[in-house]
């Protein structure tokens, strides 16, 4: 299965997600600064679904193995935590679209 992997300014890896359903085998790895979009696989899960963010390279535990990242939303400027699994590389064109960069 496809692994996501968020990695600090000075290479920690600081959490891991699979992706199961859409792409099972892609893997992706981000760090800190990096532009993503929220897509989970999980069809019931609706928050923060298709939005952009940048990865803050904070973090939160959320018991075992459940690590959330901290992200700023481009579509408000706003701060969030997003589940590891949940991210994919943005497109360009979506990026740019955006009025938070």
């Amino acid at each position: 299965m496809g692994m996501v992997k968020v990695y600090l300014d000075d290479g920690t890896l600081v959490g891991a997600g699979q992706r199961t359903r859409k792409n099972p085998r892609e893997g992706y790895s981000f760090s800190s600064g990096d532009v993503c979009k929220v897509e989970p696989t999980n069809a019931l899960k609706k928050k923060h679904r298709g939005r952009i963010c940048r990865l803050t390279g904070t973090y939160r535990e959320y018991g075992p193995g459940t690590i959330k990242i901290g992200a700023i939303f481009l579509d408000t400027g706003k701060f969030g935590y997003v589940d590891v699994g949940d991210l994919i590389p943005a497109p360009p064109d979506e990026v740019a679209a955006q009025p938070h960069q």
